[in-house]
């Protein structure tokens, strides 16, 4: 609906901003493998988050990402952004 309403689109697109805003303060000066991160990476960190997000979330109802629950959801943006596998490493490897 936001696509072709021009007024919800932007309101839509304010709210996303605020929130992205909101996780760039979060993450930028905390410590990270060692370093801080830097305002820069927060953002690049903040838009790789919004992408994951919007592609399970439209992957969930067209098939495309069959059993991505709220965990799945959870744990995939753990591991991007603390760099913590996805892979279960007490699976069977058979």
């Amino acid at each position: 609906m936001a696509l072709h309403d021009p007024e919800l689109g932007s309101q839509l697109a304010k709210f996303v901003r605020s929130q992205e805003e909101h996780l760039i303060a979060l993450f930028t000066g905390r410590s990270h493998h060692g370093s801080v991160v830097t305002s820069q990476q927060a953002q690049r960190l903040t838009t790789a988050l919004r992408a994951l997000f919007v592609g399970l979330s439209q992957g969930v109802p067209l098939g495309l990402a069959s059993g991505a629950d709220e965990q799945y959801f959870a744990d995939a943006a753990l591991a991007l952004v603390s760099g913590i596998s996805l892979i279960d490493h007490d699976a069977d490897a058979s």
